[in-house]
C-alpha cells in the first residue's frame, strides 16, 4: 500500500493493495471520528450535539499509515484522527465498492419464481444457517416460500417473529381472509371475508405514509374445489420493463407523487398519502412499488400533469397485465408465502367454494425491524459484508 495523497479537492486518496483506489472527503473524514452516531473510543457520556464541520474550513498538516490505520493531523485545529483501514475499505463511497455493497435484487417472473425452493418450517425454526438462507431469498426476490407449519392458529405469528415485532394494520396485528364468490358477496360483507371474482394485483394500504412491509400468508383452511388461488407479480420486473417500453411513463410515476386514499370499511376511512408509484434510491435503481387500482384518490396536481397522470398509470397497468408475469399458487394447509409489500403485488382468482371453507391467517412485520436482523444474524454468522449491506429503503416518498 502506498502513503495517502492529500488532494486539492479536500480529498485523502488511498490506493489499496489489490489495486483499488478510493478517496475520502476532508469532512467525511472528520464525521467517521466524530459523529457520536458512529462513536469514537474516547467520546463522553451526554457530551454535546456535534454538527459536521464547515468542509471549505478543513485543511490537511499531515497524513499517513501506521499499524493498520490512516493518521491524520488537522492543520486548522491541531486534532489527531486515527482512521481503521479495514473500516474505510468496507465503507469506501466510490462507485466501485458501493455498487458492491447493494443488494442485487433478483427480478423474476412466474416461470422463474415457480422454480425457487420450498423452504423448511421445521428448519428455519431451528438452524440459524435455514433462517439465513430464507432471509436471503426474501431480500434478493421481496419473495419466499416456506412450507411444514403447524396447521393451527398463530403459526404464521410465530414465523414473522423471527423477522421483527409485529406491525398492526388496518385489518389488527394478525389478521384472517376467508374467500368467497362473487355469489357469496352479501355474506362476504356481514362476515368480514372478500370476494375474489374481480381479483386485482395490489399492494396493501399504499394510502399509508409507510405501507405494510413483510407480509406473510398462511392457510389454515383449504377448500378442496381447485379454486382461490394466490397470485403474485414482481412490482420491480414491471417498473424495469416499463422504463424499458415507455421511458416517459417510468421518469413520471418515479418523479411525480399520486394520492391515494383509505378505504371505507375501515373505522377511520380518511387515510390518505401522496407518494411516487415507483420510488428510485440516489443512483436511480428502483426501491419501492406501492399500486391499487381500487385506492387511486382523485389527483391533486397541476393541470399540466393531470393527463400525462392517467396515460403513466395506464402504460403501468398494460405492464402488470403481462400473462408471463404472473406465478400463481393454491396454497395449502400449512404452507406459507411470504413477501415484501413494498415490491411484490398480489390478488386472488376467483373463488367457487363456501364462504368459510378457505382461510387464509396474515400478519406483517416492518421491512426495517427485518432489514436489521438480517445484518445481525449475518455478522453473527460471520458474513461481514452483511452488517454493511445497502438494502432499498422501500416505497417511501
Amino acid at each position: 500500500m502506498n502513503e495517502p495523497l492529500v488532494l486539492p479537492s479536500r480529498q485523502i486518496e488511498i490506493g489499496w493493495d489489490d489495486g483499488a483506489t478510493s478517496r475520502f472527503h476532508f469532512v467525511w473524514l472528520r464525521q467517521q471520528f466524530f459523529n457520536p452516531a458512529i462513536g469514537r473510543p474516547d467520546q463522553l457520556p451526554g457530551e454535546g450535539f456535534r454538527l459536521p464541520d464547515n468542509p471549505k474550513t478543513l485543511r490537511v498538516r499531515e497524513c499517513g499509515i501506521d499499524n493498520g490505520r490512516l493518521l491524520v493531523t488537522w492543520d486548522n485545529d491541531g486534532v489527531r484522527t486515527s482512521h481503521s483501514l479495514d473500516w474505510l475499505r468496507a465503507n469506501a463511497y466510490d462507485s466501485t465498492l458501493r455498487a458492491a455493497r447493494k443488494l442485487l435484487c433478483v427480478p423474476w417472473d412466474g416461470a422463474a419464481i415457480e422454480q425457487s425452493m420450498w423452504h423448511s418450517w421445521h428448519a428455519v425454526m431451528r438452524e440459524e444457517k435455514a433462517l439465513w438462507a430464507l432471509y436471503r431469498a426474501l431480500s434478493d426476490q421481496g419473495f419466499a416460500r416456506l412450507a411444514g407449519a403447524p396447521v393451527a392458529p398463530g403459526s404464521v405469528s410465530r414465523m414473522a417473529e423471527k423477522f421483527g415485532p409485529l406491525r398492526s394494520s388496518g385489518n389488527g396485528r394478525v389478521f384472517e381472509v376467508k374467500l368467497a364468490s362473487e355469489g357469496k358477496a352479501e355474506r362476504c360483507r356481514e362476515t368480514g371475508s372478500f370476494t375474489t371474482a374481480r381479483p386485482n394485483l395490489r399492494t396493501d394500504e399504499p394510502w399509508r405514509y409507510g405501507p405494510p412491509g413483510i407480509t406473510f400468508h398462511c392457510v389454515l383452511q383449504s377448500d378442496p374445489a381447485p379454486s382461490g388461488v394466490s397470485i403474485f407479480v414482481d412490482g420491480f420486473l414491471v417498473a424495469k420493463r416499463l422504463g424499458e417500453h415507455d421511458a416517459s411513463a417510468f421518469e413520471f410515476l418515479s418523479t411525480v407523487p399520486m394520492r391515494f386514499s383509505g378505504p371505507y370499511h375501515l373505522q377511520t376511512p380518511f387515510f390518505a398519502a401522496a407518494s411516487r408509484l415507483i420510488s428510485t434510491d440516489q443512483d436511480g435503481d428502483i426501491a419501492g412499488v406501492r399500486f391499487d387500482d381500487r385506492a387511486l384518490a382523485l389527483q391533486d396536481l397541476p393541470e399540466s400533469l393531470t393527463e400525462p397522470a392517467y396515460s403513466a398509470l395506464q402504460a403501468f397497468a398494460a405492464e402488470l397485465s403481462a400473462p408471463d408475469l404472473i406465478y400463481e399458487h393454491r396454497l395449502q394447509p400449512g404452507e406459507i408465502l411470504i413477501f415484501d409489500n413494498h415490491r411484490v403485488l398480489h390478488g386472488y382468482r376467483a373463488f367457487d367454494g363456501g364462504v368459510d371453507n378457505h382461510r387464509i391467517q396474515g400478519c406483517t412485520v416492518d421491512r426495517e425491524e427485518f432489514h436489521n436482523q438480517l445484518r445481525c444474524l449475518g455478522e453473527s454468522l460471520g458474513y461481514e459484508p452483511a452488517a454493511q449491506m445497502i438494502l432499498p429503503n422501500g416505497a417511501l416518498g
